[in-house]
């Protein structure tokens, strides 16, 4: 079976009724850096780590954006080897290393971290933040979480809303 890579949705478009509004969270994984980002981004992306997560095909598509889903399915090539055949049966078991690799190497969903220069003012890019190089996906920005009421207190004071999401995976 070959795969392909899955392309990258480019989650920093946003519309202009979020630019002034941002979710953040901790990081899972560290939980010393902090991860921000407009509300429809973090909730899509929180939703397709909700439908990673799913035990069958049938919660995999209840849970994963439709637009997404069908991008997904661009990648897998349906029906020419019996292996790459979808599942038609809703109670079949998901497991989205067999289906998207590129979920684990960690290749796919965008990297929130990478994006948030484009969505934070650059004052608050400059004080707080720094720029550092994964060893496989590039530069992304590290934010710490002990500057977090700093951080917030200057975002209000910009004019931004920011709500803390902890409820939602997005990083």
């Amino acid at each position: 079976m070959v795969r392909r890579k899955t392309p990258k949705k480019t989650l920093s478009k946003v519309g202009r009724k979020h630019r002034k509004t941002l979710f953040y969270r901790n990081k899972p994984d560290i939980g010393r850096e902090l991860a921000f980002a407009p509300p429809e981004v973090a909730e899509y992306v929180s939703a397709i780590h909700n439908a990673m997560q799913a035990p069958t095909w049938g919660k995999f598509k209840a849970l994963i954006p439709p637009k997404e889903y069908k991008r997904l399915l661009k990648k897998v090539r349906d029906g020419e080897t019996e292996q790459d055949k979808l599942p038609s049966d809703d109670d079949s078991p998901f497991d989205p290393g067999v289906w998207f690799p590129e979920w684990f190497d960690g290749d796919y969903l965008d990297w929130i971290q990478q994006e948030q220069g484009k969505w934070l003012p650059k004052s608050i890019i400059k004080r707080f933040a720094e720029r550092l190089d994964s060893v496989h996906n590039g530069l992304f920005w590290s934010i710490k979480a002990r500057s977090e009421k700093s951080i917030v207190r200057e975002l209000q004071r910009s004019g931004f809303k920011v709500t803390r999401r902890d409820d939602l995976t997005f990083y």
